[in-house]
């Protein structure tokens, strides 16, 4: 009786494993690991395929649905299979890891240039991103006209931190970019943005100046402390936009630093505050040769 009720259960199959060179494939051998390493193991697989496979496999991934998109575009990426990733780069689900991946991968300029010239705001501005992040400047100084023409200054302003020094001094002055921009700028443009907000503060209202070195000096000081000769020029022309950190780069350069003060006519910021800026220098600890030449009476400054 048992031995007639055992021939009735249904036996077991073993499970069919998924076929090579399919999501289903992958999935059961990859998807178990933990995050990174998974997606270590997934490159270097990928590095093994030979061209007929990664073709096969990235066919059978595309065609499927968005995590299993994501993983074709990463294959594309560690296999360098530029043609797939540029297709992919305006793509509405996958563009903005393509755009990521285009950082560091050598894709046709033209591709890029219609990316950055797109009707999608979004779309616009991730591709001056990824322009500014790899020094792509030749390109972005080249459609820099037509982003002003076609979506007006404040795209303009947007993609300026992906151009070329010469190219942000030359539009500075042309879109007033805000104070972002400006940030960005005082790392890549640092005497650009010091001659802007000089110029700024040299045309600005006596009753607006308060107001406007509060808003500046932050940015006046970031352009300073990045370059010694943009911290000169504007201890020369805006000395109230140097905060004391400002005031030590230019003090990196003592002889010139000294003719600027010396030349201070009476009654301006540096005939009557200089010294607070100095002391408060010394008081952070960051006092030198420089500084200590400075540190002297203004009657003694010749």
């Amino acid at each position: 009786m048992a031995g007639h009720e055992a021939s009735r259960m249904p036996s077991r199959q073993p499970e069919t494993p998924p076929a090579p060179l399919t999501p289903a494939w992958l999935r059961a051998h990859f998807a178990p690991l933990p995050f990174p390493a998974r997606m270590s193991a997934l490159a270097r697989y990928a590095r093994t395929l030979t061209p007929h496979a990664y073709e096969t496999l990235h066919r059978a991934l595309d065609a499927g649905d968005s995590d299993e998109r994501h993983t074709a575009l990463f294959l594309a990426v560690v296999r360098r299979d530029l043609d797939r990733v540029t297709e992919a780069l305006d793509d509405p689900l996958l563009g903005r890891r393509a755009r990521s991946a285009a950082v560091r991968l050598p894709l046709p300029e033209q591709a890029l240039e219609q990316l950055a010239l797109s009707d999608i705001r979004a779309t616009r501005h991730d591709t001056f991103r990824l322009l500014r992040l790899s020094r792509r400047h030749t390109l972005a100084d080249r459609i820099l006209p037509q982003i002003h023409e076609r979506h007006g200054a404040r795209d303009a302003a947007a993609l300026l931190p992906a151009c070329s020094t010469r190219t942000a001094r030359a539009w500075l002055h042309r879109i007033d970019p805000p104070l972002g921009v400006l940030n960005s700028l005082a790392r890549t443009a640092p005497r650009a943005v010091a001659e802007h907000v000089a110029a700024q503060y040299e045309r600005c209202p006596r009753h607006e100046a308060y107001r406007f070195t509060g808003q500046y000096r932050a940015v006046a000081s970031l352009a300073a402390q990045r370059d010694q000769h943009a911290a000169l020029l504007l201890l020369e022309r805006a000395p109230d936009l140097l905060t004391p950190r400002g005031v030590l780069s230019a003090l990196r350069r003592p002889g010139e630093a000294l003719t600027v003060l010396r030349a201070a006519k009476p009654g301006t910021h540096w005939d009557t505050t200089w010294r607070t800026e100095l002391d408060a220098l010394r008081d952070h600890g960051d006092s030198d040769t420089a500084l200590g030449a400075l540190l002297v009476d203004p009657d003694e400054r010749g």
